[in-house]
């Protein structure tokens, strides 16, 4: 029945991961989420399936799977994060241009929701500049508006990680 092959196919998948299979464990997960398009274990098999895909080195299709995660889910607590980590994907795979985009899309669609991870965005955002050599000027304008948006921080978001290399401590 189509019940039983529902369960033990995410279970098959998570056998796989506790052996360390991580690439037969992103197939099955992948099956299960293409198969199962209601199933009750999708997200985890989308979000599991693209974490290994990362993990592998395989950027393209670990942002293929955390995109459907968010377009199938865009209501989770977690599509933020899968949308941030898209972003270092992007990096990852020295995809600059697409990865600027990216963070801008980032900083207009989630940049109300955490201050500090918007300074982040743009941090990034500034980095693909330098990389992509734009120009001195683009970049002075850049890294002053970056300065404007760690003054506006809270004193606790201006500790945390990302703020503080932004602004090379």
């Amino acid at each position: 029945p189509l019940d039983l092959r529902e369960k033990s196919l995410f279970l098959l998948a998570s056998f796989h991961e506790r052996l360390a299979e991580f690439a037969v464990a992103a197939s099955t997960y992948e099956q299960y989420a293409t198969e199962f398009k209601t199933g009750p274990k999708r997200t985890d098999a989308l979000f599991n399936a693209g974490l290994f895909r990362e993990g592998l080195g395989e950027y393209v299709r670990a942002i293929g799977n955390f995109r459907t995660y968010m377009t199938d889910y865009p209501k989770q607590p977690d599509v933020p994060d899968l949308a941030w980590r898209i972003g270092l994907l992007l990096e990852k795979k020295k995809d600059l241009k697409d990865a600027q985009e990216h963070f801008v899309m980032f900083a207009k669609t989630y940049g109300n929701a955490d201050q500090a991870r918007l300074l982040c965005a743009e941090y990034h955002q500034v980095l693909a500049q330098q990389n992509l050599q734009k120009s001195k000027s683009e970049l002075l304008v850049s890294y002053e508006q970056l300065a404007k948006s760690y003054a506006r921080l809270s004193d606790v978001d201006k500790q945390k990680a990302c703020p503080l290399e932004a602004m090379g401590a």
